[in-house]
């Protein structure tokens, strides 16, 4: 059939199987399903203007668009523009989520080696320890382990007025401090 405006000819054919299929499951035939020249063999050619060809087009875009639609909960287009910015916001809020969760693990773990007075130059050999036994990083398996490895804890020094570094003593600190000013009780 000729299109009054252009006088091109499109011509498309379904096959007796096609047919078939789109009554037995009462769905239009998908483009694969058709063939779009015409076979000699087959003398039942259906065929199309430009115009019936583009209505067909747009009908079976908008029962994907309704389709689309209705999955998403949406009316029209705008809310699914809608709904991709708050997807992008999404993505960009659990990105700083994540990224503020393993700055909170390393000041926790930080937290943990200054509260168990862990020697600063040990962090990375204790967290490697940890990771090697498959640990968590917890102030009592920190606590744990400290009683087989003493040598994590920093040792307290003073310095004399010569310059010199000292093991402190461990003492009470109050009654070092009274004995530091002469103080006696």
């Amino acid at each position: 059939m000729e299109d009054k405006n252009s006088g091109k000819m499109l011509e498309t054919q379904l096959t007796d199987e096609t047919e078939t299929k789109a009554v037995e499951t009462g769905l239009e035939p998908t483009i694969e399903e058709t063939e779009l020249e015409p076979t000699i063999e087959n003398n039942d050619v259906k065929t199309f203007t430009e115009q019936e060809m583009n209505e067909i087009v747009r009908k079976r875009l908008d029962r994907q668009k309704n389709k689309l639609h209705q999955q998403l909960g949406v009316e029209n287009d705008d809310e699914i523009t809608a709904l991709i910015e708050k997807v992008k916001k999404a993505d960009e809020l659990q990105s700083i989520v994540e990224s503020l969760q393993n700055e909170n693990t390393l000041y926790k773990e930080q937290l943990t080696f200054i509260e168990h007075n862990i020697d600063v130059k040990r962090y990375d050999d204790v967290k490697a320890y940890f990771k090697g036994k498959e640990l968590s990083l917890t102030p009592e398996n920190l606590k744990a382990e400290l009683t087989t490895h003493p040598e994590w804890v920093a040792q307290r020094s003073v310095q004399t007025i010569g310059g010199q570094r000292q093991q402190a003593p461990v003492k009470d600190e109050r009654k070092a401090a009274f004995e530091l000013f002469g103080i006696r009780k």
